[in-house]
């Protein structure tokens, strides 16, 4: 049963396994899936309407899900969003907090993301 019918979200993740399997997962669940490894500032000019962002924290070149995120915030406006990681630095989790974010640790079970996604709906 799809938890959020006809919604897109955008999954962000630079580990090719990880965006492959949970986009199969929302995707199953009902969601019109964007899975991106990267964006850049031309990619997040463009992108369609999103409903909700799920990003990895850790992204490759340094950057992460935070700094995504806000850069996408402010040229689409509040997006819902939730970030995953692997890290248990004190450090990330407080930011991520401080930043208003669900935050979910890997691995994620399927009934953590969905209880998660559906925490996220009732906030937006």
């Amino acid at each position: 049963m799809p938890i959020y019918e006809n919604g897109r979200v955008l999954v962000i993740d630079d580990d090719h396994a990880t965006l492959e399997a949970t986009g199969a997962l929302l995707a199953n669940w009902g969601w019109d899936v964007d899975a991106r490894p990267r964006l850049k500032d031309a990619d997040i000019a463009s992108l369609e309407k999103t409903d909700m962002i799920i990003s990895d924290y850790e992204l490759a070149f340094g950057e992460t899900g935070l700094e995504v995120i806000k850069a996408i915030r402010a040229a689409h406006g509040p997006i819902p969003a939730l970030i995953i990681t692997g890290s248990t630095m004190p450090e990330i989790r407080q930011k991520i907090a401080d930043a208003g974010f669900i935050l979910l640790h890997k691995p994620v079970m399927p009934v953590q993301l969905r209880s998660a996604i559906l925490s996220l709906m009732d906030r937006a």
